[in-house]
């Protein structure tokens, strides 16, 4: 587990600070196979309203938590936690369970999100925080708030595979049973990119309402932008 501990850091700590740096590398050492409590109560439902008899046992399972504040949809991304989820199943044999945990502020915002998004797929709507009281999950980034654990809920591999697509490759690799191995940075095809602004104001607002912004980047350099 030590040697997968190192390709965590490899995909976190590239263009961190040094501070940043010690404190992730704290972070992983950590929860490296650590065992995440569920409340024993948990209910889950579809997209708030029915309820549904849902087991979360299973070879893996990837757990997500997210407490809702702020742009619901930004942090959500269900589009995506959608076409990833049939990826998965294309290929594991439904082998992996989903897990999400959702923390709501806003709670008739957030079921009208489910519902607009169309998200069927069974969520507990954990209004007590009870999930984070019993894990306190890292504070501060929402990166370390998704984790790929093992049948006996153990840290497999922390990352948002949606956000990252290295955390995402980490992940398919550890559910197909390939070696998860550090990657040299050096031989990565690399290209430049620019942005149309490096700034946008949006004045004064109140911090729970959500705001949308537009940067538009260009490729400048002479491989494909992925």
């Amino acid at each position: 587990m030590k040697y997968l501990i190192s390709v965590f850091i490899c995909l976190f700590l590239l263009s961190c600070g040094n501070q940043e740096k010690k404190y992730i590398e704290r972070l992983l050492q950590t929860w490296s196979e650590k065992e995440v409590l569920f409340p024993a109560n948990s209910i889950f439902t579809i997209k708030g309203k029915d309820t549904v008899d849902f087991s979360m046992s299973g070879k893996f399972k990837i757990l997500t938590y997210v407490d809702t504040l702020g742009c619901i949809s930004c942090k959500l991304q269900l589009d995506r936690w959608k076409v990833f989820m049939e990826e998965v199943d294309g290929m594991t044999e439904d082998s992996v369970r989903f897990i999400y945990f959702f923390s709501p502020e806003k709670r008739k915002k957030f079921l009208e999100t489910l519902r607009f998004e169309n998200f069927t797929y069974p969520v507990c709507i954990d209004d007590m925080n009870q999930l984070n009281a019993l894990n306190n999950f890292p504070s501060g980034n929402e990166m370390f708030h998704t984790f790929l654990l093992d049948k006996d809920n153990k840290v497999l591999a922390i990352g948002n595979p949606i956000h990252n697509p290295k955390v995402k490759e980490l992940y398919l690799k550890i559910i197909q049973g390939e070696k998860a191995t550090k990657q040299d940075e050096s031989k990565e095809i690399k290209t430049e990119v620019a942005v149309d602004k490096p700034l946008i104001t949006l004045g004064d607002f109140n911090w729970k309402e959500e705001q949308k912004a537009t940067f538009t980047l260009k490729n400048t350099g002479g491989n494909p932008l992925v």
